[in-house]
């Protein structure tokens, strides 16, 4: 072979080589780039800030909510609330405890398609599954200690002068000067004298003629005048002091079709049991402090329910609270009911229900609809 063939070999291998290494890092490049232009886009992406939705807030301003009763508890039979005008003889095997005797009756003609355990009544559309009211009350702010709820706050008693000052009001007014004494004095002194067994004779005697003449009266001072020296002073009894009145919750009677055909106020078999008047002073206590926490965050109130459980140790304190279900209602809403109920002024549990729940906690439901 000749060198001028190995000579050209040569140089088509290097050629070769140098096209080959050429490609090689041309794909390495384009690859390369390809990586980084990912790159860029992946974080050009994950920096870029998410476009903010301006919301619209509306503020409404809304009437006292309505915080449902206990619906059911670990005792077996549901609580209702009662009032006064239900009252009735008790009833046998009763379907619901409360805090007053009372008996079914349907205010409306009864349904035969409707349940025959339940009245006829018209009222609102029930707002949560087996909702039943059948008591009204508006609500108001006060104290839970001497007000029955439900109830309408008695007027105050006008404070009026005492009866005998009325009558020498009238004998003043209508009497002439002359039988003005007759009246203040019906029995004369002599008169009784006279009557005495012990009678003594006294001759008459003539006035003497040269007596001095007696002072003219006074003029008499007009009958006002003497009235109001006499009212001035006649001691005034003490003002009553200021009574604080009571709660009132706020509950609608809902709508009910039922086939109970005895007619009266609307009401359902409830007993009067220890449980059920514990059940209606929590009701009272809870619905008082959370009706407070609306009032102070009405600008947070959205339209929703709430049903929370509420566990009592054998003392009444509060062990735990938590939701069950809840639709419609935000974060402040749920925080300030709880905080209610944690707040509320409970009362102590009674000696006899204490022994009656042999130390297991007492375990209660309830709905707030907003």
């Amino acid at each position: 072979m000749s060198a001028a063939s190995i000579s050209h070999d040569d140089t088509r291998l290097w050629i070769l080589a140098l096209l080959i290494s050429l490609g090689v890092n041309l794909v390495i490049l384009i690859v390369l780039a390809w990586m980084t232009v990912q790159s860029l886009w992946l974080r050009a992406e994950m920096a870029q800030p998410e476009a903010v939705v301006e919301e619209e807030v509306t503020i409404t301003f809304l009437p006292p909510q309505e915080a449902a009763p206990a619906v059911e508890s670990t005792r077996g039979r549901d609580f209702v609330r009662t009032s006064d005008e239900q009252v009735a003889p008790p009833v046998e095997n009763p379907e619901f405890i409360g805090e007053r005797n009372t008996r079914a009756a349907s205010e409306q003609a009864p349904d035969a398609a409707g349940p025959p355990d339940r009245p006829s009544q018209d009222g609102i559309e029930p707002r949560v599954e087996n909702e039943l009211e059948t008591t009204v009350s508006e609500y108001q702010d006060g104290s839970l200690e001497h007000q029955d709820p439900g109830q309408e706050q008695p007027p105050q008693e006008a404070v009026v002068a005492p009866p005998v000052e009325e009558e020498s009001r009238e004998s003043e007014a209508s009497g002439t000067d002359e039988d003005l004494p007759e009246r203040r004095d019906p029995v004369k002194p002599r008169e009784a004298l006279a009557e005495t067994p012990w009678q003594v004779d006294r001759p008459a005697t003539d006035d003497p003629v040269d007596e001095k003449p007696r002072p003219s009266p006074e003029p008499e001072r007009e009958e006002a005048e003497v009235v109001e020296e006499k009212l001035s002073e006649t001691p005034k009894p003490p003002s009553p002091a200021p009574r604080e009145p009571g709660f009132r919750g706020h509950q609608r009677k809902t709508q009910l079709r039922g086939s109970i055909s005895r007619r009266g106020t609307s009401s359902l078999d409830v007993e009067d049991t220890d449980l059920g008047r514990y059940h209606a002073a929590l009701s009272r206590a809870i619905e008082r402090a959370w009706q407070r926490q609306v009032i102070r965050n009405r600008d947070y109130i959205t339209p929703g329910v709430i049903r929370v459980r509420v566990v009592l140790d054998p003392a009444g304190r509060v062990r735990s609270v938590g939701a069950v279900e809840e639709f419609g209602i935000g974060v402040i809403q749920k925080g300030f009911t709880f905080q209610a109920i944690r707040e509320a002024d409970l009362p102590a549990m009674p000696s006899d229900l204490r022994r009656e729940l042999d130390g297991e906690p007492l375990e209660l439901l309830y709905n707030f609809i907003f």
